[in-house]
Formats: structure tokens, C-alpha cells, sequence
């Protein structure tokens, strides 16, 4: 979970980043909020935020209220709360290091296709008789 936004309502919305800490090239296939029950927060698609239920008019995630310290230390008070309340971001990726192999194994998978429907032409022009 990466920042905070206000939804049109009022309501508390979570940005989340794809981004895989660690290893910058790795390949997200999909982002999603997972709440204190283990099941998705349904809400917007992740480039929009996903909305998180979270009171919003008192407490750490009051954006109204303003927190001793810089002003970004708000946002970090409030994801600290979503966290002890169980919410999570949950993403699933293909490291980096398993670029390579998967080319080579779709480069494979073509060729091989292509080598057979190469046969099968081959074997049912030379069946055909003129």
C-alpha cells in the first residue's frame, strides 16, 4: 500500500504500487487488498486506489486532524493503522530472474507449433493428387 487518497464520499482510498520492493523489473500479474479476514477488499482497480472501510472522522486515518512532526508522517500514521487493522497488499509477480527462461520456453513453444503445422501442410499437399 503505497498512498492515501480521499474518495468522492468521504471514504478512505489505498493507492497501491505493483512495484516489487527488491527487484525494480519484476513482472506484476496482479495487485489486490486483502482485508483482516483473508478475503479482497472490493473496490476500484488498483491505479484508482481500492476504497478500504476505515473510519475516517476521528482517529489516525482523521485526515483532518494534523499529527505532530511533517505533514507526510499523516499518510504513514494511517497506513501504520491499516496494517494493525490486517489490511495487506497482496501481489503476485514473476521475478526478474525468470525473464529469460520464459522467452526462451514461448520462443520454444512456437517453434515447435510451427514445425508441425509445417508437417501437416507438407504431408497433405504431397498427399493430394493433380
Amino acid at each position: 500500500m503505497d498512498q492515501l487518497l480521499r474518495g468522492r464520499e468521504g471514504e478512505l482510498a489505498v493507492a497501491v504500487d505493483t512495484r516489487v520492493p527488491g527487484d525494480p523489473g519484476a513482472w506484476a500479474l496482479s495487485s489486490r487488498i486483502v482485508g483482516p479476514s483473508s478475503t479482497t477488499v472490493p473496490g476500484l482497480a488498483s491505479e484508482d486506489g481500492t476504497l478500504v472501510p476505515v473510519p475516517t472522522t476521528a482517529g489516525p486515518c482523521d485526515l483532518r486532524a494534523q499529527p505532530e512532526g511533517p505533514p507526510e508522517r499523516s499518510g504513514d500514521i494511517c497506513l501504520d493503522e491499516l496494517n494493525r487493522l490486517g489490511y495487506r497488499q497482496d501481489v503476485a509477480y514473476h521475478p526478474s530472474s525468470r525473464f529469460w527462461p520464459l522467452q526462451w520456453f514461448e520462443t520454444g513453444l512456437y517453434a515447435a507449433l510451427t514445425l508441425g503445422l509445417m508437417g501437416l501442410c507438407l504431408w497433405l499437399v504431397r498427399r493430394r493428387q493433380f
